[in-house]
């Protein structure tokens, strides 16, 4: 007997080791597991219930391994999965979906936030699933109790009836934690409760509202809303914290008419003397099934496939733990039908607000709501409601992944995984300003005392906004000092100084008790207020006027002494103490700081300050070396005049764009101490901006605090000819017409000559020695390029914010807009060749005729035109409706009110119609699905064709190809870039049925059919910032390749990366890093910085030579940091066993065969900004620093989505020129712009200059020549000198300077003529003008060619005896004499001060994009 025990014992205790800890004999135990996702409260308020009812309780997150797993449902009866989301599910049974179905236990799992599959039985029978998942989702300490009651009956096979059925909570309630039974179920209960207990009436109190999830509630969550409810009675305002419907298990729920009722009801229950015990403001369920429990035959849990993946990656995401809910879940801007389309708005609805929780007598209560709920689903239905209310909505957001001192040093501030649902979701919806309210304190939502300030904060004054009459408002308007100058004044394609006029009388008309101030007024004051910032001595000139305003020293640093030492030590080491600044003087006795202002009433118009102080010959090391420059005191010091003594009630950042949101801080959920927060505090911010650039836009919106208001683009129309492009074209028609024979060979002969006069055969790359022979096929080829030419798409001026274009330029725009069709139907079937003549005859052509009469004209009517006509006709005047910018003023009108402004998305009107009317607050697009399907197709088949021309004109296929990647054109284009990439490695996403992208595979080498190719991916920080999502994918892509058994010539991602691993390990990186660096293809600026530094620098022409490296050091310094596949090492360096750093950046771009970069807005080429000459520039220059040579620069223009094609960039920049910045008509139109035209002529060749300086390939001789002949010389008999003269001569004398520093660079071999005719003009400019230049190397070289070409120099030792010069840099930096071969002089200086037109306006113009 013994022994057949012993043989038992044995057996089972066999039984059990096979079996695994899981399978010890079972207690009636409950486990629970869960994700991250939900907080750790809710188990700690279960796990007290539990002992309560003395149940044996355990949890786990099931990220934190399969031990702990196994230990939490080790001898449990039931488990009960809660998984909010299908993302959690997915984690869930990835992680322990093979444990549950070998566990064989009885379990629920429960998926509120999945409406497909909210609850999932397995082992029971429904009914009691559901009452389960009714107490359990019900939540509060009662139904807690209930809860585990019903448990401990159910796994001891006792009768469930006994026990009470679950509490459901209130269809909609009003939470205040004052209240002994926390909640009202109506409006003017809550009030009248609020006000005896306030012991007054609410009178003009504002009220605030909190829209919240009442699993607030029912998960005890109320830590938070107390802290939010005390804040907001403390700033004076009556809270107002509800949710509108409850967490019910059922699919229908109370209606609201029993409300009062069930409350009344339920008063006994509501109370709880446990200190965790929330009260349970609940309604009674269904009754309980009757009788034992009876099993249903176990529901086996099936692990999928991808759960160890999706695991994984859920631990890995930089900043921890997942926020939000899933993409399956989540309703983001729509994917359209074509994959190509755009996110635009949907028809607006009419919506009743109908909300009895905020509304009495049919009327809303609120002045301002936040919103702290999950906000997918239905968006459109939410966005109704909050245009309803017409109030503005703050999003709030909270950290869940960690405490308050996590999220402090939390760079992302947002991470990837709950991007696209929090921020891209509100954004689309239009809510504003997102505040991350609340950090992870043990598993409560504790706020965060300094957000806290900045929510209430600003409610509080878009409350004022909204009760303070217009004529008592007080306004700040600050504007952007570019292009740099000390006269300068300017934005992206806006006219400032006439769109200022014309904003300052509308607002006026409102009651606004604004100065009059005419765009004259206001540039004279421009030029006044900036002379401190250029000139030595310029605070005392400021002060003689009356345009200045001051900060007393004392003031100041009592205001920053209030800042965290951690941001007062960063300041101070760039700046020192605030008593050093440059910008402190004496007045009455006191010492302050001097603010440029121009005060007109109740409004003051100012320059945003300089990201630097004045000159003090200390911005050398700021230009070329690695910076993440912090606030200056002066720059601080005139937000905190705005905030503290002016005390203004609203901000408005004028144009496109500023920098206060390019200063450094976290990329996303801004903390109230990052720069950027610092200076606007809790004033509202309003900011114009231009409507084609929605990354930036939106950037704004995330780390600058502002609500945008968009503006149009200038007008297009076709290019058309130029006077010599007629009449080689005139000369190729001809010769087209002619018969073999002498008359064909002489009109030959001349074509020839006149396209070498024109430079042509250099657009073209045509070798001259063949231009005889193969004259056929290069004419065919002329013919396509005249016929390019003709129909580029011209911006016709700049935009006057407010006011439409003039009624010509709206019909060459709307003709634009409605495109081909309407070419065909007015019988042009090629739309190309349809404006390859006199751009003059435009007026004349069959499509603007039609546009003019039909559209345009007075009653014209659609009956009598052919159909093919009719509904183009429709839909022209839909756009011409659209065009009226009068919705611009309205927009800033409303936000100055601080009322609701409608979302959008963006986008130029030609390609994107739906972007317009303009005056809206601009939103982007999902992150989860770059790139589209389409976009990825598109994108694939472009590279292949540029596989092809680079195997045909280089000889042989790119095995490295670098890109240059911007969020603002993977915003326009959907992610065709990023297909091409993708592309170029052989990987494919895939997509889920909502098109999002889940992930990525290989294509097999056999179906890509060419080796692979190893992609180097530069991102700008605005890039980093909004598609870290993407970012993710791409690395997905290279881990996947690079792990392919394939051979090094087949793929290069997998060789380069050894080779690269090799030699890190070599040079002392440890094997971890080495290995991640080597796989790294991803780079870009440190965390929280932006740009590349190269704007600035190049300007600063005397500090550098073109090989001395220190540009191309600059830069690689600047863009090499890492994002490579390690999230956690994101934004890091590698640093050798020497400790030096590792520029693992120039390894990987050692052996570029080409860099890729893409344009897809009409409005934008290559010389409309800096940015595109600093990232595909700046790499060029990079690798020719590096290998000796520059690569091959393609540009993919995607401008028609389906008519992409690829060029080079010098071919590109060359027909930029013609079709536009050399264009007569262009430069008529930059003339009816005034002085803003001449700002935007120096910005452009700016820019050009910034090409020169960084790739020579693409800029040319005759190209500079041209900008002289046409621009100086007057080729075209505009009037250009008059027009200078009358608008801006120093900006004539800028772009002089600017030629001339080209020719004394040896950049551009200029004859002797050209070179004296800029002499002279720059010196009768600098004497008539006192133009500034502080290029004492320029200065030095002016006076040298005046001399040698006989000429005065009045002007400049004029200038110079004025200025005297800062001390000179350091030895090794100033140049040594040398001899130029190219001027009458002997030699030549290096610079010997620091051109003060340096200081730092932004790091690298705050490389947006």
């Amino acid at each position: 007997m013994d022994c057949l025990i012993a043989r038992l014992v044995i057996g089972l205790l066999a039984l059990v080791a096979l079996l695994g800890p899981t399978a010890a004999l079972a207690e009636d135990k409950v486990a629970v597991l869960s994700t991250s996702f939900v907080l750790e409260k809710k188990f700690k308020l279960l796990e007290a219930a539990a002992g309560r009812a003395g149940v044996p309780f355990a949890w786990t997150y099931v990220e934190n391994g399969e031990p702990a797993v196994r230990k939490a449902l080790e001898g449990a009866r039931f488990v009960i999965v809660d998984a909010p989301r299908s993302d959690d599910s997915a984690v869930v049974n990835g992680a322990a979906g093979h444990i549950l179905a070998g566990l064989g236990v009885a379990s629920v799992q429960i998926s509120v936030m999945n409406r497909a599959a909210r609850m999932k039985p397995l082992g029971i029978e429904s009914a009691i699933a559901q009452r389960v998942f009714d107490y359990y989702v019900a939540g509060t300490a009662i139904n807690h109790d209930r809860l585990f009651a019903y448990l401990k009956a159910f796994m001891a096979g006792d009768d469930l009836a006994p026990v009470p059925p679950p509490i459901e909570m209130l269809n909609g309630g009003i939470y205040h934690g004052g209240y002994d039974q926390s909640l009202f179920a109506t409006l003017p209960d809550y009030l009248t409760w609020w006000e005896r207990r306030k012991g007054e009436p609410r009178g003009n109190r504002p009220v605030i509202g909190m829209e919240i999830s009442s699993s607030y509630i029912s998960d005890g969550q109320t830590r938070l809303l107390d802290g939010t409810i005390a804040a907001l009675e403390k700033a004076g305002a009556v809270p107002l914290v509800f949710f509108r419907s409850s967490r019910s298990a059922r699919q229908t729920s109370a209606s609201r008419d029993v409300a009062n009722a069930d409350a009344e009801r339920l008063r006994s229950s509501l109370r709880s003397g446990a200190q965790d015990r929330p009260a349970s403001p609940v309604r009674e369920g269904a009754p309980a099934p009757e009788g034992r429990p009876q099993r249903d035959g176990a529901k086996e849990a099936t692990a999928t496939s991808g759960g160890a993946r999706v695991v994984e990656r859920a631990a890995e995401r930089r900043g921890g733990r997942a926020q939000g809910p899933p993409p399956a879940q989540a309703v983001a801007p729509t994917e359209p039908a074509t994959g190509l389309d755009f996110p635009n708005p949907k028809e607006r609805r009419s919506a009743d607000i109908d909300e009895p929780l905020v509304m009495i007598d049919g009327k809303p209560v609120l002045n301002v709501l936040f919103v702290n709920t999950f906000i997918g689903g239905d968006p459109e239905t939410r966005k109704a409601w909050h245009q309803a209310m017409g109030i503005p909505v703050v999003y709030v957001l909270n950290y869940r992944h960690g405490d308050r001192a996590a999220y402090v040093s939390d760079t992302a501030g947002v991470n990837s995984f709950s991007l696209p649902f929090t921020l891209t979701q509100s954004e689309y919806i239009g809510m504003q300003d997102p505040v991350m309210l609340a950090a992870n304190e043990g598993g409560e939502m504790a706020p965060i005392p300094e957000q806290m300030d900045l929510l209430v904060g600003k409610a509080m004054n878009l409350a004022r906004l909204q009760s303070k009459a217009n004529a008592d408002k007080t306004v700040a308007l600050l504007f952007w000092n570019h292009p740099p100058g000390e006269k300068n004044q300017g934005a992206s394609n806006l006219n400032v100084p006439r769109s200022i006029e014309k904003l300052i009388a509308a607002l006026r008309s409102h009651g606004y008790a604004f100065g009059a101030a005419s765009e004259q007024q206001i540039i004279d004051a421009v030029g006044q207020m900036l002379r401190p910032v250029y000139r030595k001595g310029g605070v005392d000139d400021l002060m003689k006027t009356e345009h200045w305003a001051f900060v007393p020293l004392a003031e100041y640093t009592t205001w920053y002494a209030s800042l965290p030492q951690s941001v007062r030590s960063d300041v101070e080491k760039h700046w020192g103490k605030p008593e050093k600044s440059p910008w402190l003087h004496e007045h009455d006795g006191v010492s302050g700081f001097v603010v440029p202002r121009m005060k007109l009433g109740n409004l003051v118009v100012m320059p945003q300050p300089s990201r630097g102080e004045m000159a003090t010959g200390e911005e050398e090391k700021k230009l070329f070396h690695d910076t993440k420059i912090p606030l200056s005191h002066s720059y601080m010091a005139a937000y905190l005049w705005i905030r503290q003594s002016m005390k203004a009630d609203a901000i408005i950042h004028f144009g496109t764009h500023g920098t206060q949101e390019w200063t450094p801080g976290k990329e996303r959920g801004m903390w109230a101490y990052d720069y950027p927060q610092i200076l606007v505090g809790n004033t509202p911010v309003i900011y114009p901006y231009i409507v084609d650039n929605i990354s930036e836009a939106i950037h704004v919106k995330r780390r600058g605090r502002g609500v945008i208001v968009s503006h149009q683009t200038p007008p297009f129309a076709p290019a058309g000819l130029s006077d010599d492009f007629v009449k080689i074209n005139d000369l190729l028609r001809e010769y087209e017409s002619l018969e073999e024979g002498l008359v064909k060979q002489s009109n030959r002969q001349l074509i020839i000559a006149q396209a070498r006069k024109m430079n042509i055969h250099k657009d073209l790359k045509w070798d001259v020695e063949k231009l005889e022979r193969d004259f056929d096929a290069l004419a065919r080829e002329l013919a396509d390029y005249l016929e390019d030419l003709g129909a580029a798409m011209q911006p016709l001026g700049l935009h006057t914010f407010g006011q439409s274009a003039q009624s010509e330029h709206m019909i060459s725009n709307v003709m634009q807009m409605l495109g081909q069709p309407l070419l065909e139907a007015t019988g042009t079937k090629n739309a190309k060749a349809a404006f390859r003549g006199d751009y003059r005859k435009l007026k004349d052509s069959a499509p603007f005729k039609v546009v003019e009469s039909a559209v345009f004209g007075e009653g014209s009517e659609t009956a009598s035109l052919d159909p093919s006509l009719s509904s183009l006709v429709e839909k022209g005047r839909r756009y011409r409706a659209s065009l009226d910018a009068g919705g611009e003023t309205l927009a800033v009108v409303a936000g100055l009110g601080a009322r609701w402004i409608d979302p959008s998305y963006g986008g130029d009107p030609i390609r994107n119609p739906d972007a317009l009317p303009t005056g809206r607050n601009v939103y982007g697009f999902d992150p989860s699905r770059i790139p589209t399907k389409a976009a990825y197709d598109a994108g694939r088949a472009e590279m292949e064709r540029l596989i092809a021309e680079h195997k045909r004109s280089h000889g042989q296929a790119p095995q490295k190809l670098a890109f240059s990647v911007w969020s603002t054109e993977t915003m326009r284009h959907l992610g065709m870039l990023e297909g091409q990439i993708m592309a170029a490695m052989g990987v494919r996403p895939t997509w889920d049925e909502g098109g999002r992208v889940t992930g990525m595979e290989v294509i097999p080498a056999a179906e890509l059919g060419r080796p692979r190719i190893d992609p180097v991916i530069s991102i700008t920080g605005l890039y980093r910032d909004q598609f870290p999502n993407v970012m993710e994918r791409l690395n997905e892509a290279l881990l996947l390749v690079a792990a392919l058994d394939e051979p090094d010539g087949i793929n290069p991602v997998r060789a380069n990366s050894r080779r690269i691993e090799a030699s890190l390990l070599a040079g002392g990186v440890d094997a971890s890093s080495a290995r991640n660096l080597a796989l790294t293809r991803i780079f870009g600026n440190e965390s929280g910085n932006y740009g590349t530094g190269l704007p600035d620098a190049t300007l600063a022409s005397d500090k550098w030579e073109e090989t001395d490296g220190k540009l191309a050091e600059g830069y690689l310094s600047r863009m090499s940091w890492g994002y490579g596949p390690q999230i956690a090492s994101w934004s890091t360096k590698a640093k050798g066993r020497d400790g030096r750093e590792v520029n693992v950046y120039a390894a990987q771009l050692k052996g570029t065969d080409a860099a890729v970069f893409s344009r897809s807005s009409n409005l934008r080429g290559l010389l409309d900004t800096d940015h595109p000459f600093e990232y595909l520039g700046g790499l060029s220059l990079a690798v020719r620093h590096l290998d000796g040579k520059s690569p091959q620069l393609y540009i993919s223009n995607m401008r028609d989505p389906f008519r992409a094609k690829l060029e080079t960039a010098e071919k590109f920049m060359a027909k930029e020129l013609r079709s536009v910045y050399q264009h007569p008509r262009w430069m008529a139109e930059m003339q009816k712009e005034g002085y803003a035209g001449t700002l935007k002529m120096l910005d452009s060749l700016n820019n050009f200059w910034g090409w020169q300086a960084m790739d020579r390939n693409v800029v040319r001789d005759d190209q500079w020549q041209e900008f002289h002949e046409t621009w100086v010389k007057d080729r075209y008999q505009l009037g250009m000198r008059e027009f200078f003269d009358k608008a801006n001569p120093t900006a004539l004398a800028q772009i002089a300077e600017r030629m001339l520093e080209a020719i004394r660079k040896d950049y551009w071999k200029a004859d002797a003529a050209t070179t004296r005719e800029l002499v002279a003009l720059y010196q009768e400019l600098a004497l008539r003008h006192e133009v500034h230049t502080a290029n004492e190397a320029f200065k030095s070289y002016v006076r040298e060619m005046a001399a040698g070409f006989g000429l005065q120099t009045p002007a400049l030792t004029k200038v110079a005896k004025a200025e005297p010069p800062l001390p000179r840099p350091a030895p090794h930096l100033t140049p040594p004499m040398k001899r130029h071969p190219n001027r009458p002089g002997k030699a030549f200086a290096g610079s010997s001060s620091l051109r003060s037109s340096r200081r730092l306006r932004c790091p690298a113009r705050c490389g947006s994009t």
